[in-house]
């Protein structure tokens, strides 16, 4: 995986159910980001899967927020 400092802002929201993608790697994906000093945050849902029980408005506003900021800071 190529993460270095040049990437731009990256969200993350991950289910912790998710039997497509592991969980393990949206936490490897997200603590790599972080390393590298990428402007990141991530959410990971307990109860969600690959796209089912993710969509909320919680987590809605929460991208909103992070894009805004995002946008903002260029």
């Amino acid at each position: 995986m190529n993460v270095n400092s040049k990437n731009p802002p990256i969200i993350i929201f991950h289910g912790e159910k998710d039997n497509v993608v592991p969980c393990c790697q949206g936490k490897e994906f997200y603590e790599l980001l972080k390393t590298a000093g990428v402007t990141t945050e991530a959410t990971f849902v307990p109860e969600g899967g690959h796209g089912m029980g993710m969509y909320s408005e919680e987590n809605l506003q929460k991208m909103v927020r992070f894009l805004d900021k995002a946008k903002n800071s260029k």
